[in-house]
């Protein structure tokens, strides 16, 4: 069904797909029972995007390409599986890795900010929302911080970074750094 939804908002121009492409199931069996015990396993539908693309065995190529690795995935699902350990070091002490970046999210983050500020001057912001000592990093110490991404006021979803101290500004309540 994700397939299916996918590909008729993105022919319909109301969103645009970041990941990578779609398995491709585009089609619909069903089973016809004959004599003795037998079957006939029949194609009866296939599903088409408004566009008229078929998805079955191409699937929905996604207006952003960003493909990540199957250990990324990994990673990835057992991070959101996990969300009771919080701290980056428990973490890795307990799994064997650091916490990785959702590289998809980020993305799909970054296109509905430049969405929001085409559709109508929309700021997004990226607040800090909870301070924690952090480490020391080449440029000095650091502080990890817990950010929020706000697009039109509203929180859409929010990550931790660990951030050099001298170099946080603020700007109209708007977070900013030198280096980006």
């Amino acid at each position: 069904a994700a397939e299916i939804i996918a590909g008729a908002l993105q022919d319909t121009g109301r969103a645009v797909v970041v990941g990578e492409r779609s398995f491709g199931k585009g089609s619909v069996q069903s089973i016809f029972r004959l004599r003795d015990g037998e079957g006939l396993r029949l194609t009866t539908a296939r599903y088409f995007t408004p566009g008229g693309a078929t998805i079955h065995e191409r699937g929905i190529t996604p207006d952003v390409e960003l493909v990540m690795t199957p250990e990324e995935d990994r990673n990835v699902a057992l991070q959101r599986a996990r969300d009771d350990v919080t701290e980056a070091a428990a973490f890795e002490e307990r799994f064997g890795f650091a916490p990785v970046a959702d590289r998809q999210l980020e993305a799909a983050l970054d296109v509905l900010r430049a969405a929001a500020l085409v559709a109508g001057g929309v700021r997004t912001s990226l607040l800090p929302t909870e301070d924690t000592d952090g480490g020391e990093s080449q440029e000095g110490p650091t502080k990890r911080t817990k950010m929020d991404t706000k697009v039109g006021g509203r929180v859409v979803a929010w990550r931790e970074a660990e951030l050099p101290m001298t170099k946080i500004e603020r700007e109209d309540g708007f977070l900013t750094t030198n280096d980006h």
